[in-house]
């Protein structure tokens, strides 16, 4: 194997790797298939698919180590912000169909629908959101958002949900059954960090240089 096109492999496989840690945060530019800009205030965002029916409770309590590692609760108004940067109006409709689609493919698992009165829809309908304590002085309760992309060429989203007592969740909250279609998750943002080289993409490097090294002696 000639020595410039081992290098070419390695490389290829050191983006390869790094991209696929990263693969479960969103940050950086986005934009929806309509070409909106996605507001993501340069913070990173957890995909949502990451905590699939775990309940509020757990994650607070530890499960995952989320929160030992940086992330925590996205507030209301930064919820808001990135709802109201790729959606015109809160509700159900084809107005909504291009930012619940981006969402759809970008935070959960595109390849998983469910049927919902008839529409295959994304899994995940309510999202628990906000500071302790944002949307109500009962620290058991937490804020909930609601995002359900169709196929129909519709969504429906809220991003005021959580500013009344209609909607808020118990922490421990989570869906069984038919019912967990509904499934909730939780919206886990960080600050956005230097990007810094992961373990697997500094041991490709270093094979890229051992690589180096044999072919120079050899030649």
């Amino acid at each position: 194997m000639k020595p410039k096109f081992l290098k070419a492999v390695l490389i290829w496989a050191v983006l390869s790797i790094s991209s696929f840690a990263n693969a479960s945060i969103i940050s950086g530019n986005h934009h929806t298939d309509a070409g909106i800009n996605v507001d993501l205030q340069g913070l990173e965002w957890l995909s949502w698919d990451e905590t699939f029916n775990i309940s509020r409770a757990s994650i607070e309590l530890g499960y995952g180590g989320y929160l030992d590692n940086g992330w925590r609760y996205a507030t209301g108004a930064e919820f808001g912000i990135l709802l109201s940067s790729i959606s015109p109006q809160d509700g159900y409709g084809a107005f909504n169909n291009d930012a619940t689609q981006w969402l759809w493919k970008t935070f959960d698992a595109p390849n998983f629908a469910t049927l919902n009165g008839g529409k295959n829809t994304s899994r995940l309908g309510e999202l628990f959101v906000g500071e302790d304590g944002e949307c109500t002085s009962d620290l058991s309760m937490s804020c909930r958002g609601h995002v359900r992309a169709y196929t129909n060429g519709s969504g429906w989203l809220y991003d005021t949900y959580g500013r009344t007592g209609n909607f808020i969740h118990t922490m421990n909250k989570t869906y069984t059954g038919w019912y967990a279609q509904n499934g909730l998750a939780s919206v886990l943002v960080r600050a956005n960090p230097v990007p810094a080289p992961t373990t697997l993409a500094i041991f490709a490097l270093g094979l890229i240089g051992l690589a180096s090294r044999r072919f120079k002696k050899q030649s």
